[in-house]
């Protein structure tokens, strides 16, 4: 349960307080053909549509959030697939449940490994995120593309609402995004370890260079790392193409030479 990002919970009460108010209002009204204007003479319908068949619907889809993180903390390989599912379907507050599961799952697959900087020290090489200016053209795209909304007045009032909300849950998501890109380099090299940033939803690693039994340099530009740990041999693969293009091969270079002054074989 620690392991499960607080943002998955944040995410899954607020789809549930939604869809509490939602139905508890519909429910409450007190509507009958018989006095309602001619404006209105569908809305008995429509109120029993939400309540007969969305509802039954979306509670589906909450039932199958809270499966999702079950399952996630059981390690069952499918429960990120459940979470995206579930999730597109109630956003924009599926966005903050979305996010939650994701940071989850790298939580639990890393869990042998993340850790926090080492304290009081500075490291001797940082090498940025390239996910930072990818992001951050992401944010400015979606944020125009809100405003773009806001000032047109095609759409019907529920579109346009819908659009903005989603479009505006992006931004924010993409904003968050450079946060972290900013906050966690992809490569930060210190004098006996090293911490790497393996995605941009992952949490930083510390790698102590003496564990490090076996690094290979794969065709599609990642690390792979045979690394001891307190819990036996473990796997670690790494993409070189979380560092910046123009300082992808320097850092494989500096990373690999402090590797192997440490006892690593280099393949």
């Amino acid at each position: 349960m620690r392991l499960v990002h607080p943002a998955a919970w944040v995410g899954l009460f607020l789809n549930l307080a939604v869809a509490f108010i939602l139905y508890g209002a519909l429910e409450t009204l007190d509507i009958s053909a018989s006095d309602l204007s001619s404006q209105l003479a569908g809305a008995e319908e429509a109120v029993d549509f939400m309540l007969g068949t969305v509802r039954p619907l979306h509670m589906t889809l909450l039932l199958g959030q809270a499966a999702a993180i079950a399952l996630m903390i059981m390690r069952i390989p499918f429960a990120l697939a459940l979470a995206v599912f579930t999730a597109i379907p109630t956003i924009p507050c599926g966005f903050v449940y979305l996010l939650g599961c994701l940071l989850t799952q790298y939580r639990i697959r890393y869990a042998a490994f993340a850790a926090a900087p080492p304290e009081g020290r500075k490291a001797q090489r940082v090498f940025p995120s390239a996910a930072l200016r990818k992001m951050r053209i992401i944010a400015l795209a979606a944020f125009f593309t809100t405003m773009l909304l806001m000032l047109q007045g095609e759409l019907s009032l529920q579109g346009e609402l819908s659009y903005i909300s989603t479009f505006l849950a992006l931004t924010l998501l993409a904003l968050y995004g450079v946060y972290r890109a900013k906050r966690m380099p992809a490569l930060a090299l210190y004098e006996d370890c090293c911490m790497l940033t393996p995605g941009l939803f992952a949490p930083m690693l510390r790698i102590r260079y003496a564990d490090v039994e076996l690094a290979t340099l794969c065709e599609n530009e990642s690390i792979e790392f045979a690394i001891n740990t307190p819990g036996g041999r473990q796997r670690l693969v790494w993409p070189l193409q979380s560092v910046e293009e123009g300082q992808r091969r320097q850092a494989a270079e500096e990373l690999g030479a402090a590797l192997e002054a440490h006892g690593a074989v280099l393949e």
